[in-house]
């Protein structure tokens, strides 16, 4: 049986892709850019869900532990949510832009407009797999309760409370559950949402002189002309060459956060 690093690397990578396979029906992928991923809402459609879920936590726990990314990115609101950290408007933005922007000119409406004419209510529709949408009510009531200009912001906090977290909460809380087993909320106190995901995700862009400067030549030299023709090789080369390269020698598609020089062995 295999041992060391390049074995662990490549259980993360595996497990990875067989978590985030899109025919478990666990995950959605935001429409806004950088397109993070999120729990489904209809995940529920697969009977074992909420331990893949909780399981999920763990693995970005380990991969912190381990200084191993996972090549897929968290949306930004679930990042929050591992660290218990407010939820707003404002990650809507990164979850689905088109109707943060809806609820935000919703928001910015003038005072002497009748919101009232667009005919909303304190409901949402919610995805069932297999059967299409219902309709939720965001508070009691909510199916006959007029949107207007004294309650429009009740209904966009609500409305925002229900996408992000409401209508996949028992998901989330696995996940935060499987995360904070073996990160307790006290190892994380200052991280923020942006390190948590660099941390998971790693180095996005692959700096070159990160990963000369720190590679071992074994037998060899920075001056040997094998080492020359190997870096010219791979300098000449486009960004997934060079990342299939540093796949082949570290078993990861990209560095880990802080660089090739975080790695705790070395090309």
């Amino acid at each position: 049986d295999g041992i060391g690093d390049g074995v662990t690397r490549n259980w993360f990578q595996a497990v990875s892709k067989v978590l985030f396979n899109p025919h478990n029906a666990l995950w959605e992928t935001t429409t806004s850019p950088p397109h993070g991923h999120a729990p489904r809402a209809g995940s529920d459609v697969n009977e074992t869900h909420l331990q893949y879920f909780r399981f999920a936590g763990r693995l970005f726990a380990l991969s912190i532990i381990n200084k191993i990314p996972i090549p897929l990115k968290l949306a930004p609101h679930v990042a929050r949510y591992l660290l218990d950290s407010e939820i707003g408007l404002e990650d809507l933005w990164d979850y689905d832009a088109q109707l943060a922007k809806s609820l935000q000119d919703l928001e910015n409406f003038k005072h002497n407009v009748d919101v009232s004419v667009l005919g909303l209510t304190f409901t949402a529709m919610r995805e069932r797999v297999g059967q299409g949408c219902e309709q939720v009510e965001l508070k009691c009531g909510g199916a006959y309760l007029e949107v207007n200009s004294q309650n429009k912001s009740e209904y966009i906090g609500l409305y925002v409370e229900f996408k992000l977290i409401k209508q996949v909460e028992k998901q989330l809380k696995q996940m935060r559950t499987g995360f904070q087993e073996l990160l307790p909320k006290r190892i994380l106190q200052g991280m923020d949402s942006d390190a948590l995901s660099a941390m998971t995700q790693g180095v996005e862009k692959l700096d070159l002189a990160d990963w000369m400067k720190n590679t071992n030549y074994s037998g060899y030299t920075v001056d040997s002309p094998q080492v020359k023709w190997f870096w010219e090789f791979v300098v000449s080369q486009n960004e997934g060459v060079r990342r299939a390269v540093l796949e082949f020698a570290t078993s990861l598609v990209q560095p880990p956060y802080g660089g090739v020089s975080s790695l705790q062995t070395r090309f």
